[in-house]
């Protein structure tokens, strides 16, 4: 294909209506594709996309189906990393018909939504991601809402910690049957993180689903799978989240205890520390021997008066002494002042009645009263 231009198929749509007999390329520039189906079972093999080159080269393939048959494969990718080289996919089948792997990416990169990636088995490897054979870096997986029928193998060398290799995410995995009923292969040096997926192996096998080399990091979160006792490989990391935690896995062995470290040097003398509290009073040593009686000393002056004692209490009184003789009368004292009329006394009973007296000559005529 040539850069730049983008096809539209008569009928869009994923509906099997316009077949290309044969393959597609693209060496460089960005391109897309809508609703075609690609196929190069009846036109002698080969595989049936392949987009490589040494400069920017990004096809987008929309509503379609890819498929190749015997050692080819659906789509192969060899690009540098930049720009996001490689394919794009949205409602895509990539499937073939033998052992070979479905997508082949040795560089840049595979990412989408709504894929469908197998061949004729899902014990065979369904998604290869490698190193590439043209000079260019590492090839990358991110797939979204897609479903895997097979084993997805990151086999790669030269890759960086921080490069994400495999960001899978709400997608499932279905590997019944593969090598060790391991559907994830981590031989890489970059990161892989799975979210929301659903690893679907024998669902008679316990153990590990994965396997890792644990050089770069093995992130997973919400993971299902068909049997209880499967698990995440040692060297994967369980990410913090807001679902339950799964059960604690068995514990290792015990590693073998490392040579004792050599002594480091005297650290400096501390500040002097406070004092501290008194101690409690010992209990009183025995009494010494009385010692000798000293010579006498000086005698010292009087000290001060001391204070005057309380009054004692009364004795008992003595008996009356005898009579002493009358003194001379004394002079007379002034005379009182005359007391205050006393109340009328009762009134006595009547006496008898007296004799009559004699008439009392007329009184003088009294003086003219006012007109």
């Amino acid at each position: 294909m040539a850069a730049g231009v983008h096809i539209v198929s008569s009928v869009p749509g994923r509906n099997f209506a316009i077949t290309i007999n044969g393959s597609v390329t693209l060496a460089s520039g960005v391109t897309s594709m809508r609703g075609f189906d690609i196929d190069t079972r009846s036109s002698g093999g080969g595989n049936a996309v392949t987009v490589a080159g040494s400069s920017l080269a990004q096809l987008t393939l929309i509503d379609g189906n890819v498929y190749a048959s015997g050692l080819d494969r659906a789509v192969v990718i060899d690009t540098p990393l930049g720009g996001s080289s490689g394919v794009v996919y949205d409602n895509v089948n990539f499937r073939g018909f033998a052992a070979a792997p479905a997508a082949d990416v040795r560089s840049g990169t595979l990412q989408g939504r709504g894929g469908t990636f197998q061949n004729a088995a899902q014990a065979n490897v369904a998604v290869s991601i490698g190193n590439s054979s043209v000079g260019n870096a590492y090839g990358r997986f991110w797939p979204k809402s897609s479903d895997i029928f097979g084993v997805i193998n990151a086999s790669q060398s030269g890759v960086p910690s921080s490069a994400p290799t495999i960001d899978a995410r709400q997608s499932q995995v279905r590997f019944n049957g593969a090598p060790g009923n391991i559907g994830i292969v981590d031989a890489t040096g970059g990161g892989i993180t799975l979210i929301e997926c659903d690893l679907q192996g024998n669902p008679a096998t316990g153990g590990n689903v994965a396997s890792t080399d644990s050089v770069g990091a093995f992130n997973y979160s919400f993971l299902t799978f068909r049997n209880a006792g499967n698990s995440m490989p040692t060297g994967s990391t369980l990410l913090p989240g807001t679902g339950p935690t799964g059960p604690a896995g068995s514990q290792g062995p015990i590693g073998l205890t490392g040579a004792a470290g050599a002594n480091g040097i005297n650290g400096l003398d501390g500040a002097t520390g406070s004092t501290g509290a008194q101690g409690l009073l010992g209990p009183v040593g025995p009494s010494g021997p009385i010692g000798a009686d000293g010579s006498a000393g000086a005698t010292g002056a009087q000290g001060p008066i001391g204070l005057t004692g309380a009054t004692g209490s009364a004795g008992p009184i003595g008996p009356q002494g005898a009579a002493g003789n009358d003194g001379a009368a004394g002079a007379a004292g002034t005379p009182g002042a005359v007391g205050a009329v006393g109340a009328p006394g009762a009134d006595g009973a009547a006496g008898p009645q007296g004799s009559a007296g004699t008439n009392g000559a007329d009184g003088a005529p009294g003086s003219i009263g006012l007109t």
